[in-house]
């Protein structure tokens, strides 16, 4: 993949919010996510209502002035604070979002711009968050997966889909809470090959690590 990202509206960088009103076009004059969120967020810290105004999408530029702009960032001054220290440059990683609310995570590394995440869920267990993530899809109904992400030793005990099928239904609760609140930004909490990852209150995900795969060891 190239630094060159797709055009058109489907593949606009939504890079922060001010209310519900500025967004920053992936196809601003900027060549790549990287500078368009550097310039949005340089423009918004200065509080400056034409710079924000030439990053912006042509629907907020048509909506608002540059002067409308800048006045209703002067006027929600603790709200334009709040998005200039979460849009703190994040060196080499951007996230495109699609109008029904699909995202693509990329990576830039020796210099090209590769996706990390996407729609299509991989089965990836090479770390924590990428096993909890496999789970959660194979957790639909994919047992064959399901199974793969269970340590050595309780596979044995889930050899028939159909003993795993009622397993799978009796924490179906449980996985629903986890599925709801799951993030790539989660802590993770390491001890050798052990992991756990809190997930909501009093709750976490427990992992170990056999053979360079992260399996799933309960949900507590």
């Amino acid at each position: 993949m190239s630094a060159r990202h797709p055009s058109g509206p489907a593949a606009r960088l939504r890079v922060g919010l001010v209310g519900t009103v500025l967004f920053v076009s992936a196809c601003a004059a900027t060549s790549d996510p990287e500078r368009a969120a550097q310039a949005y967020r340089e423009a918004l810290a200065r509080r400056d209502g034409r710079a924000l105004h030439r990053v912006s999408a042509q629907s907020v530029r048509e909506a608002l002035d540059p002067e409308a702009l800048e006045a209703f960032v002067e006027k929600n001054d603790a709200t334009a604070d709040r998005a200039v220290r979460a849009l703190q440059p994040s060196p080499g990683e951007a996230v495109l979002r699609y109008p029904d609310g699909t995202a693509l995570e990329l990576r830039r590394e020796e210099g090209r711009w590769r996706v990390v995440a996407g729609p299509m869920p991989l089965p990836l267990q090479d770390t924590p968050l990428n096993a909890v993530r496999t789970f959660l899809f194979a957790a639909r109904g994919h047992l064959e997966l399901l199974r793969d992400l269970l340590p050595e030793e309780a596979q044995g005990r889930y050899r028939t889909d159909a003993v795993l099928a009622r397993r799978l239904e009796q924490i179906q609760p449980r996985v629903r809470v986890l599925r709801d609140h799951f993030s790539r930004r989660l802590p993770v909490h390491l001890e050798g090959d052990r992991a756990w990852i809190p997930f909501a209150s009093g709750r976490r995900v427990r992992l170990v690590r056999q053979k360079d795969r992260w399996r799933i060891l309960d949900l507590d």
